[in-house]
């Protein structure tokens, strides 16, 4: 959610001193990675729902299912699923 903030007190950024950042653990482009392989779970998820639901001759369900499109494959809690952690050290 770090990356997604909108707003709040922000006092203690120094947007000038962004350029300095370094990503300390993961090989470059993890995030892209990441964000791929969880656009392709919910595209799976999406398609796996439509054809179980059709089975069921669930037309209906079908149609709600389409309306909301695709989600994050997984539910979203205070506890997960992926967290991330942000260190800051000023020498």
């Amino acid at each position: 959610m770090h990356d997604k903030r909108t707003g709040g007190d922000l006092s203690h950024v120094d947007p000038k001193k962004t350029g300095e950042n370094r990503v300390e653990f993961g090989a470059a482009g993890w995030i892209e990675t990441l964000r791929f392989e969880i656009a392709r779970a919910s595209r799976s998820n999406f398609e796996n729902h439509i054809v179980a639901l059709d089975k069921k001759s669930r037309k209906k369900e079908i149609l709600a299912v389409k309306d909301a499109g695709l989600q994050d494959p997984w539910r979203r809690c205070k506890h997960g699923p992926l967290r991330e952690g942000i260190l800051t050290v000023t020498v």
